[in-house]
């Protein structure tokens, strides 16, 4: 068990999570600046999609090796190294000058991307228990939320500055990874045996009612994420004519009302059933995709933006929820690293869904088209109302949400 008594518990959360936040640089603040890049290096509205795919084409195939890797022989090198080998990569992106090797940049960097996001929510729930895990993971997703806020602008004035600058950013990632190293302790997980894990794992995930819906949820929320993170910037700045800069603001902005609207979320589904709550922000986020399809300009996508918070800060609690839930303590990296595979096949699966679609159509259509796939998929989430009751918050003495009933060892063992 990784354990943080070397350091603070607030310390050990704020290293752990800024671990995950240099990870996302590789998506958020690289992001804005994807039409520079397309410029500079001459590429297609398809090949720039790929930019994004395949920095998280990795975990798609390795999250779920990398979790059973964690559970095995621990997790805090593994967690270290990936972080000090992205940084490194990042180093490297200075030299970059055509498209394969960008390419082959970001499938290095999303290979330590596979390891290292689902290792912040194991690493966690290995050092903290009760209530004070609880805190833990709220601090967890502030941090990392929050930077959704700053990163879209931070890369927008990198891009201004260098159009490799985004890419180079990354290099934060070795001392992160360092300090990582020297705060943490590591015992040797209490898992499952080498030769049964494989199979438990397994029987786990088929059992567990409802999975399949959740996995689903975990993949659309972020199968309708990367086509805003992915193609907003190019509808925007190529057939809207706006700037990088309003491009950022427009993307902060939809994280910005997301912080908030997770904030509301125990109140929410003390008063309406969690599996209506999840349809709802799915069916908010396709809204907000048809109307990013029709808007004229900047400060109408703002007004997308934020129908697009509200229901990304709905969905994005909730499937924490379901995911904590469904987990067991002696196989949680590899049950973190399921959920895990589920986002970003999303993540993988949307570029090449739009890269598809605008070859063969606008991308103002492929916004609609994903919208309409939203609209599908949310009703389908009424399957999960047999959890209901589960993940419903009860009213503590003060009136506030029972949080230490969010406790995830769901096997005694």
């Amino acid at each position: 068990m990784t354990t943080c008594s070397k350091v603070t518990p607030g310390l050990f959360v704020t290293v752990v999570s800024l671990g995950g936040v240099g990870m996302t640089l590789g998506i958020q603040a690289v992001a804005p600046g994807l039409p520079e890049l397309q410029r500079v290096l001459g590429l297609t509205d398809s090949q720039i999609g790929m930019v994004t795919t395949a920095y998280v084409l990795p975990g798609v195939f390795l999250t779920v090796p990398m979790g059973v890797l964690g559970d095995v022989i621990g997790r805090r090198l593994l967690f270290s190294s990936a972080l000090v080998v992205s940084g490194i990569v990042a180093v490297v992106g200075v030299f970059v000058s055509s498209y394969p090797q960008l390419l082959a940049i970001r499938i290095l960097q999303g290979i330590a991307f596979a390891a290292v996001m689902p290792l912040t929510i194991t690493l966690l729930g290995e050092a903290f228990g009760g209530a004070q895990r609880v805190r833990a993971f709220v601090g967890r997703n502030s941090i990392l939320t929050g930077s959704d806020i700053v990163l879209p602008i931070g890369g927008a004035l990198l891009a201004g500055l260098w159009w490799r600058a985004p890419l180079v950013a990354q290099a934060v990632n070795i001392p992160l990874g360092i300090a990582a190293l020297l705060i943490m302790t590591e015992s040797r997980p209490g898992s499952s045996s080498k030769r049964t894990y494989a199979r438990d794992l397994a029987r786990v995930i088929r059992t567990e009612a409802g999975m399949g819906l959740i996995l689903l949820a975990q993949f659309s929320r972020f199968a309708f994420k990367f086509v805003i993170l992915a193609y907003l910037p190019i509808l925007l700045v190529n057939q809207r004519g706006e700037s990088i800069a309003q491009v950022g603001l427009v993307i902060s902005l939809s994280a910005v009302v997301t912080v908030v609207t997770t904030t509301r979320v125990p109140s929410l589904i003390r008063r309406l059933r969690p599996s209506a709550a999840l349809a709802g922000s799915v069916l908010a986020i396709a809204t907000a995709l048809a109307l990013f399809a029709i808007v004229p300009d900047w400060r109408w996508a703002l007004c997308a933006a934020a129908v697009y918070g509200i229901g990304d800060g709905v969905i994005a609690v909730l499937n924490d929820m379901y995911a904590i839930h469904a987990s067991r303590s002696k196989m949680r990296a590899g049950m973190v690293s399921v959920s895990q595979t589920a986002r970003n096949l999303g993540k993988f699966a949307s570029p090449v869904a739009m890269a598809a679609l605008v070859a063969v159509s606008s991308i103002s259509w492929a916004f609609l088209i994903m919208a309409m796939l939203g609209t599908v998929i949310a009703p389908m989430m009424a399957g999960l109302r047999g959890m209901d009751q589960r993940l419903r918050l009860p009213q503590t003495s003060d009136g506030g949400a029972g949080l230490a009933d969010l406790e995830t060892d769901t096997d005694p063992g």
